[in-house]
């Protein structure tokens, strides 16, 4: 069994008041489809758990308009660290390899290197996750 699950590459501002959501500009998306187990999904519900419940991010929808802070199954926008990811995602294509694994992989590695060497204060790189 497994969720399927949208993994978005945004870029976020911290500093907000506690409780206020931050906004996430999304800079590119990959489909997971269908992720079982593993190191991924293990640390996917790790950061939900954290989040209690809450969305900390929000990013908009297709029309502009509509903010969305939950995904189709009723979860928050679950936030998580994109070193922390690929990491992830290393280990679970080499213990399964998977297709979409590989062109994420790739996506995380090119997201992680620019900011490391564009670091802003007022911008922070982001992974959300999205279940469809």
């Amino acid at each position: 069994m497994g969720y399927e699950t949208k993994m978005y590459l945004a870029e976020s501002s911290p500093g907000l008041m506690q409780g206020e959501k931050r906004y996430a500009k999304i800079i590119g998306m990959i489909d997971l489809c269908k992720v079982g187990g593993g190191e991924f999904m293990s640390l996917r519900q790790k950061c939900l758990d954290n989040q209690k419940g809450e969305a900390t991010q929000y990013f908009y929808a297709d029309d502009g308009d509509t903010q969305i802070t939950k995904d189709c199954y009723g979860d928050p926008i679950v936030e998580l660290d994109p070193e922390e990811v690929l990491r992830a995602i290393k280990i679970d294509n080499i213990n399964e390899p998977y297709r979409r694994f590989a062109l994420a992989i790739g996506m995380l590695e090119k997201f992680t290197q620019y900011f490391e060497g564009n670091k802003e204060d007022s911008i922070y790189p982001v992974v959300l996750t999205f279940g469809h």
